[in-house]
């Protein structure tokens, strides 16, 4: 993502704000990439600090994949004008091994984008944790990055 997102924390003490929910029953919005929080309630908050802390998590790991296909793109280029590689057989090892060991460090890594265990016992809460999620488009992001 290339966005900045700021999040801002709305209390209701006489400001020109007030603690309403969107037509969705969510209490936040978001204009201009700045995020409104019109809530006090602390898991209410946490739900959409997870999915916020999963989302620049992914974007780590997005970022991550770009770098190494980015790095050994030109190999199936070279193949594909030449028909050969230009590289040694200990530096096409290093460039497989790198693969393998990004790939290794994604799929263990990956369980921080399931849905946190403080979910399992404030249900009430994570309709409140997928709808941000969903915003964050971070289940197609997810499916995207197992897929490159």
């Amino acid at each position: 993502m290339d966005s900045m997102f700021y999040i801002m924390n709305i209390h209701n003490n006489g400001d020109n704000y007030k603690h309403e929910k969107n037509i969705d029953g969510n209490s936040f919005k978001i204009k201009n990439d700045i995020i409104y929080i019109y809530t006090k309630n602390i898991f209410e908050k946490l739900s959409y600090s997870y999915a916020f802390a999963q989302s620049v998590k992914l974007s780590y790991f997005e970022n991550v994949v770009d770098d190494t296909i980015d790095k050994t793109k030109n190999i199936p280029e070279c193949i594909a004008r030449t028909g050969q590689i230009q590289l040694k057989k200990n530096d096409i090892s290093k460039k497989i091994g790198e693969l393998f060991v990004n790939r290794f460090y994604v799929n263990m890594n990956s369980d921080m984008l399931d849905t946190p265990e403080i979910f399992w016992d404030h249900e009430d809460f994570t309709e409140t944790y997928e709808h941000f999620r969903k915003y964050l488009d971070i289940s197609k992001r997810v499916e995207i990055l197992n897929h490159r």
